[in-house]
């Protein structure tokens, strides 16, 4: 179980190191990605396209390291949540956009939405089957 654990975190850290990259080589078009959301302004927008891509690299690098998987599960679940709802509130508000995600080209925001629930199952996962066995005593 935890060889499976080990490949879905390498797996999932790889993916989001990718990510990251992609949107650190195109900033401006990660910021525009960001606005096309309508949910915060140009200032914080910048902020979060200059932070977050570094953020999802660093992150994406401690689930490959096991001594810091525990972190970048816990930054990576919790920048999906944010995602997710980001996301369903373009959905919900009709907004006909590309998601940004990866930094090279868009996905609709339908199909990020369902990538980002698997991507949070897979969090889950790691976490379920790297767990240390719990010891009995009577």
């Amino acid at each position: 179980m935890k060889l499976i654990a080990h490949i879905l975190a390498v797996a999932l850290g790889g993916f989001f190191i990718y990510a990251g990259v992609g949107k650190i080589a195109a900033p401006v078009d990660f910021f525009e990605s960001i606005l096309n959301y309508q949910l915060v302004g140009a200032e914080l927008a910048w902020l979060v396209a200059m932070f977050l891509p570094w953020l999802e690299v660093l992150a994406g690098a401690a689930l490959i390291w096991p001594k810091l998987r525990c972190g970048g599960l816990l930054w990576i679940g919790g920048m999906l949540l944010v995602f997710i709802v980001a996301l369903i509130t373009a959905l919900v508000r009709g907004l006909d956009i590309e998601c940004g995600c990866t930094g090279t080209g868009g996905s609709s925001v339908t199909y990020t939405l369902i990538q980002d629930i698997f991507l949070l199952a897979a969090i889950v996962a790691i976490c379920l089957l790297d767990r240390k066995p719990q010891t009995h005593t009577a």
